[in-house]
Order: C-alpha cells, then sequence, then structure tokens
C-alpha cells in the first residue's frame, strides 16, 4: 500500500507542478509580447525592416525608408536605403505605435508596395493589415518563420 500512496503523491504533485507551469505562462507580462503572424509572411514577397514615420494626420506616412531586406536577400541591393510608397499604409493598419522602425511584410503593387494582409483561415475571417515593431523579440520571431529558398 506505501507504493501505491507514492504513486499517487507523486502523480498530485506532478499534476501540480504543471498546473502552476502553465498558470507561470498565462500571467501577463510586464513588457507586451507581439507575435508575428506566420501566414502573413509566408504571403509576402518581401519582408523587410523599414523607418516608418508619421504623417501630418498622425497616421503612418506611406513613405517609408527600407533599412534591412530580411528576405528575399537579392532584393537587398535594390531596396536597402530606398523610400518606398506603401499604397495601403493608413490609420486602418494595427501595430502602429508612432515613429520608428517596424517589420513589413510585403507584396508588390506596380511600382510600389503594399502591406501583405493577412490571409482568411477558419475562425478568423476578417482580413487585415498588420505590421511589427522591429524589436529584438521581434527579429528573432522573423528569423524561425520558413521561407522558399532563394531562386537559383
Amino acid at each position: 500500500m506505501n507504493a501505491a500512496k507514492l504513486r499517487l503523491a507523486l502523480a498530485l504533485g506532478l499534476f501540480a507542478a504543471w498546473i502552476g507551469w502553465l498558470g507561470y505562462l498565462a500571467l501577463p507580462s510586464t513588457t507586451p509580447r507581439e507575435v508575428l503572424s506566420h501566414a502573413q509572411f509566408l504571403v509576402s514577397q518581401v519582408d523587410a525592416i523599414a523607418r516608418v514615420d508619421a504623417a501630418d494626420s498622425g497616421n503612418p506616412n506611406p513613405l517609408v525608408r527600407i533599412e534591412e531586406v530580411h528576405w528575399p536577400a537579392e532584393k537587398s541591393q535594390e531596396l536597402v536605403g530606398q523610400t518606398v510608397r506603401i499604397t495601403n499604409l493608413g490609420s486602418f493598419v494595427q501595430g502602429w505605435n508612432g515613429p520608428g522602425s517596424y517589420i513589413l511584410p510585403l507584396q508588390a503593387n506596380g511600382t510600389d508596395y503594399q502591406i501583405a494582409a493577412i490571409p482568411r483561415s477558419p475562425g478568423f475571417e476578417r482580413l487585415s493589415l498588420r505590421i511589427y515593431t522591429a524589436t529584438p523579440q521581434n527579429r528573432r520571431q522573423l528569423e524561425h518563420i520558413p521561407k522558399p529558398p532563394a531562386a537559383r
């Protein structure tokens, strides 16, 4: 009977530890976490880090300066240091927190670019546009999003 009580105590201890760990993960952290939408980056044609300034209205200015091209590497020489127009960068874009560096999932739109929309998926029907602050944590997330290999 002692072995059975020991196994029960061990199982209860592991269960309590597991519930405690889940509770710890659910606690709000002191710094808000952004989660990059993998689906949005899978449909993008260019993943860039750009300086986005405010327009006179306080919304993001559609003219942004590309600081870095994360993917595809062959676009880096063409775009880094250039000012490009993002046609749909306006007041309805989520993630705008004022002037600064942002990670932008882009799609070509003629000679300009546009923010790639988060694709429709079950349970998430509305199309939304999202940009992400270029924090070290978000850059690490971007590194782990799978992209197709460069064209040869």
